[in-house]
């Protein structure tokens, strides 16, 4: 059965209404990060994390390397980390955009794309894969599904603006 999750009170702060955004779940908050406001009009670059026991909002101060405005991005936990990958600015580059919050130092850091232990190797099957990882990781996308499970961040397929949809899967190795 479904019920509304109430918060704050009069004059409390919460993020405005958005969709394209991220919301991950990790130690009793759930993170809220950028999508677009305004009807849709408006990118935003804003961060934000609500406690499940308290029921209140807080925007957190990005401090570090954080990710430019971002949309239709994913963003899995990991231990006490997020990871945020792709969104709308790198679609269009030949970027891997994996960008870490540590939620213990609350600091952004932007790691670029590696090939070896601690980074994405593909696991395609076909001529392209190659390609691919001789280029050091999975390009800019948006739309795509991610997941976290064990020791590996899975990022499954995506939009790539001019190259189209993809089925590309990729596995991004913590370390």
């Amino acid at each position: 059965m479904w019920s509304p999750v109430e918060y704050g009170g009069n004059g409390a702060v919460a993020p405005c209404s958005r969709g394209k955004h991220s919301a991950t779940l990790l130690g009793g908050h759930v993170y809220v990060l950028g999508g677009r406001g305004a009807g849709g009009a408006v990118p935003l670059r804003d961060f934000w994390r609500y406690c499940i026991a308290t029921g209140e909002w807080e925007r957190l101060q990005c401090k570090g390397d954080p990710p430019p405005a971002l949309q239709e991005h994913s963003a899995t936990a990991h231990g006490a980390r997020l990871y945020v990958f792709g969104g709308e600015p790198g679609a269009l580059s030949n970027e891997t955009p994996l960008w870490i919050y540590d939620t213990e130092t609350q600091l952004w850091r932007k790691l670029p794309g590696q090939n070896r232990a601690g980074g994405y190797s593909a696991t395609l099957r076909r001529r392209a894969a190659k390609e691919q990882r001789a280029a050091g990781g999975p390009k800019g996308r948006r739309g795509h599904s991610a997941h976290a499970l064990k020791d590996c961040l899975l990022v499954y397929g995506g939009y790539m603006d001019l190259r189209g949809s993809t089925n590309e899967l990729w596995a991004f190795h913590y370390g």
